[in-house]
């Protein structure tokens, strides 16, 4: 039987996190600050029509490289907004990609809920 994955959605900082939610520190992680600032973009919020599709391309990259991954089955996206309708998107993503994800939580105040499932 194939393990089905699970994607946590997450605003903050990726070690005060992985402080207050330790079991958060087995999981692989999507920053996506991080990608926006390394291909040299400030911040994802407003970004081109050309710009969105560099920074998506590489989130597929890594959603794929975690899909084929036997270490991790769960996925942290560090987001600089937490909105339901993203949790939605990358699941309907996923799901069209044939990738094994199938549950997304969402981190709502202080703890994380489901948000979406695929069955």
């Amino acid at each position: 039987m194939m393990k089905m994955m699970e994607l946590w959605i997450a605003k903050g900082n990726r070690k005060e996190l992985k402080k207050e939610h330790p079991f958060l520190r087995d999981f692989g992680v999507i920053d996506i600050k991080e990608i926006t600032s390394s291909l040299g973009y400030e911040s994802s919020i407003g970004l081109d029509d050309h710009s969105s599709f560099i920074v998506n391309n590489e989130i597929v990259k890594r959603l794929e490289a975690f899909n084929n991954s036997r270490r991790f089955y769960r996925v942290l996206f560090l987001v600089e907004e937490c909105r339901e309708q993203l949790a939605h998107d990358i699941l309907n993503y996923s799901i069209n990609c044939n990738f094994k994800y199938e549950v997304v939580y969402m981190k709502k105040e202080t703890e994380f809920q489901v948000v979406c499932k695929s069955y």
